[in-house]
């Protein structure tokens, strides 16, 4: 009773790990038509990127080799003054303004080279988006054998082997012919302070506008030239004289008639005494 009572536990034990491992092969063979990419990954192995990656980090080594340069030189202007202040009675006093002048140009030592190491960082993000049609290809490939989701692995908190699709990918977008340059990053540099000059000077028509005072308009610009026209009746009023009433007209015409008292008086002489 003993054997046949562990023989059946054996068997039920086999059985299980063989029901196991087929559901497990079953859930492995549905499942990849959700696929889990790792972009991380795809960034580090597939060859297009190994190859901006590349070029990227030859213009981060001379920059890195400029600066250590202008770190050796700022260190040695540090050390000048430093003995200057030192060697002098008053002190950092006596040199206030050196002082200023190099903390300036510490200040413009940092921001130069934050500017240029954003510079590359921007340039190797425009290349790779060059490649961003070919990506869009092999996610229909990779649709078309059979996927029906594709998703960055960092969203999942957990998820099994097979729905790993990382691989998968690499080795299709490896064997597309991609040819990415890398622009110089000192283009986009002094296409920037192109466009900031642009932006602080006037247009030219609003430098011809800003030069010359603004011309009136032909009909303004003869009103400007000519006095204003009277109107018709004021025109005949004002080149003749104003015309008497009737009544006027025969007062000025004769002369004044004496009064008949004052007629008789007038014709006789007067009487002597």
């Amino acid at each position: 009773m003993k054997n046949i009572s562990s023989n059946k536990i054996v068997s039920c034990t086999a059985l299980a790990v063989a029901v196991a491992a087929v559901v497990c092969c079953g859930v492995c063979k549905k499942t990849p038509r959700i696929g889990l990419l790792n972009s991380q990954q795809v960034f580090e192995q597939a060859d297009v990127f190994r190859q901006l990656n590349a070029e990227q980090e030859k213009y981060v080594n001379a920059m890195l080799t400029r600066r250590a340069e202008d770190e050796k030189m700022l260190q040695n202007e540090l050390n000048t003054l430093q003995r200057k202040i030192k060697s002098s009675p008053a002190g950092e006093n006596a040199f206030a303004k050196e002082i200023i002048a190099f903390r300036e140009k510490v200040a413009a030592y940092n921001l130069k080279y934050r500017q240029q190491r954003a510079l590359i960082a921007y340039a190797g993000n425009v290349a790779r988006q060059q490649v961003e049609p070919m990506i869009q290809e092999v996610f229909s490939e990779m649709g078309e054998s059979g996927y029906a989701v594709i998703m960055p692995k960092s969203a999942t908190y957990y998820s099994k082997p097979c729905l790993d699709a990382t691989e998968d990918f690499i080795k299709r977008l490896n064997k597309k012919e991609i040819t990415v340059a890398f622009p110089d990053p000192a283009l986009f540099l002094r296409a920037s302070a192109n466009q900031n000059n642009q932006a602080a000077a006037p247009k030219p028509a609003e430098a011809v506008k800003q030069a010359a005072p603004a011309a009136p308009k032909p009909a303004e610009a003869a009103k400007q030239a000519a006095p204003a026209a009277p109107k018709p009746a004021e025109a005949v009023k004002q080149a003749a004289p104003a015309a008497p009433k009737p009544a006027e007209t025969v007062k000025q015409a004769a002369p004044e008639t004496p009064k008949p008292a004052e007629t008789p008086k007038q014709a006789a002489p007067a009487e002597k005494k």
